[in-house]
């Protein structure tokens, strides 16, 4: 008897626990079919926005089982919500006919939502069943892709459109341009043939300057290395026979050109030992233009039967007889001057400006043009004597031309002048040092001519072809 009331309370209890337990799953089952219907409510909502494969009613008919479901999830939340008030009321009862009255109820929710969920179901089945058939999802299908289809036409026809206004402005362009082009063609052809004419002059004034240019650079190398090609031997058997210049080239290559002085730089011993007076520089240039005359001449007419190999010593044995008659006449014509000479007189026989220009010129030449070869290249040494020996003198002694008497005779006595006296000389250019200072002033003043002339020609070159 007494085990009975305290079975009792544990049946109930567990029967509870399976009522709550049966509650929890249903729950949850209830919440998955809800989760499932919002997912297919989704699906089918933007199958309706983005698919062109069903119609408006189909939409709209979609549309109504989401909101009919959506209301039906609204209303078993809220007998979700009562039976969960009522389990809690239930559970506050002290009494077990409650309890059992709260089984009862929990027992008829759970077979009520059962029920439902089969209704569900088949509601659902039938709304499947009520779907179109497979042609009408056919013909859907047809007119979906025949909406593509229009669709793509469509953009391929804008596109296309879209083309042909950009290649209609691209034409236009081209056209533009053209245009533009054939008035420029226009425009350069009218004075085509001038511009033709024009240019045409221009090659020819370039080309015979480049001709005049290459000229030039030849003759300055032939004036720069005289002995190139007809200096030796040996030149003239590689280059053959040397080019032939004008008598008047030669003598202006003798003169200035190529002065043995200024340029070549040979004689040096004499042109800065004598130099002291300009009656002296004047007499050994003298000298020295009769030894070149004449040892010239001689080597030109027996250039022939001179054998190569020996001609050094001829030309030697040659210039010392010329020079041993030049002393002798100096000494027995013109004392004084002998006297201030002296050795130097005698040393012509060495002078590097007789031997050069034999074997650079006379031994390769005629007799007229080594004369005037000799003649030009004594000019030019006497010259550079003379205007050494002036300013030597002017400036160390203050006087000019002293002496001049005794080399030309009692007419020149005249000639002699006294500038000034010789408080105001200078002793060093009448010694050694002043001889090289003189001489230095000398070639540089050749030089800064020499360049000028140069730049000239250079710009009348150049005024010449832009006048072209």
């Amino acid at each position: 008897m007494s085990t009975e009331p305290n079975n009792a309370p544990v049946a109930e209890d567990q029967d509870a626990k399976a009522a709550a337990k049966a509650r929890a799953i249903e729950r949850a089952r209830e919440l998955a079919a809800k989760r499932r219907a919002e997912k297919e409510a989704e699906q089918a909502a933007g199958n309706a926005e983005t698919g062109n494969e069903q119609d408006d009613e189909a939409k709209a008919a979609a549309k109504a089982r989401a909101i009919e479901r959506a209301r039906e999830l609204a209303a078993q939340r809220r007998a979700e919500k009562e039976a969960g008030n009522t389990d809690a009321a239930t559970g506050n009862e002290p009494d077990n006919e409650a309890k059992a009255a709260a089984k009862a109820r929990a027992i008829e929710r759970a077979r009520e939502l059962a029920a439902k969920r089969r209704a569900e179901k088949e509601t659902g089945n039938a709304e499947t069943s009520n779907e179109p058939d497979d042609a009408a999802k056919a013909a859907a299908k047809a007119r979906a892709i025949e909406r593509a289809r229009e669709l793509a036409a469509k953009r391929r026809a804008e596109k296309e459109a879209g083309t042909n206004e950009q290649a209609v402005g691209t034409a236009e362009q081209a056209v533009d341009t053209a245009e533009q082009a054939n008035a420029q063609s226009d425009a350069a052809n009218a004075g085509e043939d001038d511009k033709a004419a024009a240019k045409a002059q221009a090659i020819a004034r370039a080309r015979e300057l480049a001709a005049k240019r290459k000229a030039q650079q030849a003759e300055a190398q032939q004036e720069e290395q005289p002995s190139e090609s007809s200096g030796t031997v040996e030149g003239v058997l590689l280059s053959g026979k040397p080019k032939q210049s004008s008598l008047f080239e030669i003598f202006l290559k003798g003169i200035w050109k190529d002065n043995p002085g200024l340029c070549q730089l040979l004689g040096m011993c004499p042109l800065l030992a004598v130099t002291t007076s300009a009656a002296n520089a004047l007499g050994l240039g003298i000298a020295t233009i009769l030894v070149l005359m004449l040892s010239s001449s001689a080597i030109a007419l027996i250039r022939r039967l001179i054998v190569p190999e020996v001609r050094i010593p001829i030309y030697v044995i040659i210039i010392a007889a010329l020079v041993t008659v030049v002393r002798f006449e100096v000494e027995a014509s013109f004392p004084a001057l002998y006297q201030q000479l002296g050795i130097y007189l005698s040393l012509i026989a060495t002078n590097c400006i007789i031997m050069g220009r034999a074997e650079a010129f006379a031994g390769h030449n005629g007799v007229i043009r080594s004369l005037v070869d000799a003649i030009a290249s004594g000019i030019g040494f006497t010259l550079v004597l003379f205007a050494l020996g002036s300013i030597r003198e002017i400036v160390g002694n203050g006087t000019w031309l002293v002496g001049a008497s005794d080399l030309l005779g009692g007419w020149a006595a005249g000639w002699e002048m006294q500038l000034y006296g010789s408080d105001y000389t200078l002793l060093i250019a009448i010694l050694p040092p002043g001889g090289f200072f003189v001489l230095a002033f000398l070639i540089a003043a050749k030089n800064a001519l020499d360049g000028r002339a140069k730049r000239k020609a250079e710009r009348k070159a150049r005024i010449d072809v832009m006048r072209v």
